[in-house]
């Protein structure tokens, strides 16, 4: 078994295994996942048995819906956000298995324990996430009108 660096906790300032702070953030985001899940089931339960009945003409039955919309969409967002850091959560699990957590994917240099106590899942340190956050300069042509004839 490899041993890895303690990270320091955000809220705090204790130290921590990442190990263990990323396993409870895991658990966390798959109990997330499966009431989402059941949101999204209880939400096409519900559609199915809308469809079948009839508008009472009030026009409540129109709202009922655009909010029922509302809320499926609202809950695949929030279903993608989930699996999306999830993935990561699961990527640095990974790394510390491969020995290779907390140092950064671009520079391999050590992260900082603080950055790794804010975000386990961190991936690169502060100086390479910040290079590539920056905005690509990318040089664009100036657009040129036509003369009118």
């Amino acid at each position: 078994m490899m041993i890895t660096q303690l990270i320091k906790l955000r809220d705090g300032g204790e130290l921590a295994d990442p190990q263990r702070v990323l396993a409870a953030e895991r658990a966390r985001l798959l109990s997330e996942a499966a009431a989402l899940a059941g949101r999204e089931r209880t939400f096409g339960e519900a559609t199915r048995s809308g469809a079948t009945g009839g508008s009472d003409g009030s026009g409540s039955h129109a709202a009922d819906i655009a909010t029922e919309i509302f809320e499926q969409e609202l809950a695949e967002f929030l279903g993608r956000n989930v699996r999306l850091h999830l993935n990561e959560v699961n990527d640095a699990l990974e790394r510390i298995e491969q020995g290779i957590y907390g140092l950064c994917e671009e520079c391999r240099a050590p992260i900082d324990p603080e950055r790794l106590g804010a975000l386990p899942w961190a991936r690169r340190c502060m100086p390479c996430q910040a290079e590539k956050e920056k905005p690509s300069r990318r040089r664009v042509a100036p657009h040129r009108l036509a003369a009118a004839a």
